[in-house]
């Protein structure tokens, strides 16, 4: 989502990017305790290592975030426990997600200069095409 948003002018999306859709589109679908350069970090954590453990986070910068699946409260840190790490709650993320995703469409479209930017941009995502086989002139429904 963060690609989609970078400007105009910006070939690819940075960290900076994605830390600014997260602060303003997705944290405000979560409580407290989270910041965006740690959602950033679990990213990268994830994409890089499938793991909780990011350059940013073996340096101390932010805290590693781990998930709870079913239940839990939201956000749960004890720093007796382990200062270096944070769990939230998976559905509850994905839900945030989700709710950021549909209020930066709202606004992006709604934005007469952001708008023809998100529209030649969503062209190039990945999408989902049902696989149809054409049939050759000498295909015959025998085989």
């Amino acid at each position: 989502m963060a690609h989609l948003d970078r400007p105009q002018d910006k070939a690819e999306g940075s960290a900076e990017d994605f830390i600014q859709w997260a602060g303003r589109y997705l944290l405000p679908h979560l409580p407290e305790g989270i910041p965006a350069q740690e959602i950033y970090s679990t990213r990268c954590a994830i994409l890089h290592s499938l793991g909780v453990e990011s350059r940013w986070t073996r340096v101390g910068r932010v805290r590693k975030v781990g998930f709870t699946v079913g239940g839990g409260p939201p956000i749960a840190y004890n720093p007796k426990i382990d200062p270096t790490m944070v769990i939230i709650n998976l559905e509850l993320l994905v839900e945030a997600f989700f709710a950021g995703v549909d209020k930066y469409i709202v606004e992006a479209f709604a934005d007469s200069k952001r708008r023809p930017i998100v529209e030649k941009r969503l062209q190039h995502m990945l999408t989902s095409i049902p696989y149809r086989r054409e049939r050759a002139a000498d295909d015959s429904e025998e085989k």
